[in-house]
């Protein structure tokens, strides 16, 4: 699948029962006692073993420019980090460094700008993840889509995309959800829901 188009068929249908979350199925779900960011990265059990296919999960997210993600430490009894840049690099560090997070506990970062930033454990550098962030959006004609890709947004690359859809139309309360269904169109006419 090549690069899609971010313009979209968007209808809006309200909805006033479902709570908001930045991210559907966590697990476990957070707590009251966690920050609710918009994005969600969890280091799951067996994260500091070299051989486990999952040490950040997901791994590699787009996220639009002015999005918080939180790190939620899921592995019993291991401390971890989430750092910015190459492990060892003088510059490892510089946008984000979140010192030693206990199980249980998370570190939260709100990202701005158009970069794509390595980050990894300092206690057990093979665990890397990529947080690619953009502040471009497109305006369609009753919302603006953000997705943190840019202007293509390419499905291939990021493993998780997330879409930041803001309504022009209609006004509601922050806490009201709105679902969207959306509609990507490949460029050669292929339509993916």
């Amino acid at each position: 699948m090549g690069a899609l188009s971010p313009i979209a068929i968007v209808s809006l249908i309200s909805s006033t029962n479902t709570p908001l979350q930045g991210q559907l199925g966590l697990t476990p779900v957070p707590t009251s006692q966690e920050t609710l960011p918009t994005y969600i990265v969890r280091i799951p059990p067996g994260a500091a073993m070299r051989d486990n296919p999952i040490h950040y999960y997901p791994d590699n997210i787009a996220i639009p420019s002015g999005v918080t993600i939180v790190w939620f430490n899921d592995d019993p009894g291991q401390p971890h980090t989430v750092t910015s840049g190459k492990f060892g690099d003088k510059a490892s560090g510089i946008f984000f460094n979140s010192g030693i997070i206990p199980y249980t506990a998370g570190f939260q970062h709100t990202f701005d700008g158009t970069r794509s930033i390595l980050y990894h454990c300092e206690i057990h550098p093979w665990r890397i993840g990529v947080v690619s962030v953009s502040n471009a959006y497109v305006r369609g004609h009753s919302f603006v889509l953000a997705s943190g890709t840019g202007q293509i947004l390419n499905l291939t690359k990021d493993h998780r995309t997330l879409l930041d859809i803001k309504p022009i139309t209609i006004s509601s309360e922050k806490t009201t959800p709105i679902t969207y269904n959306i509609d990507i169109i490949q460029k050669n006419g292929d339509v993916r829901t």
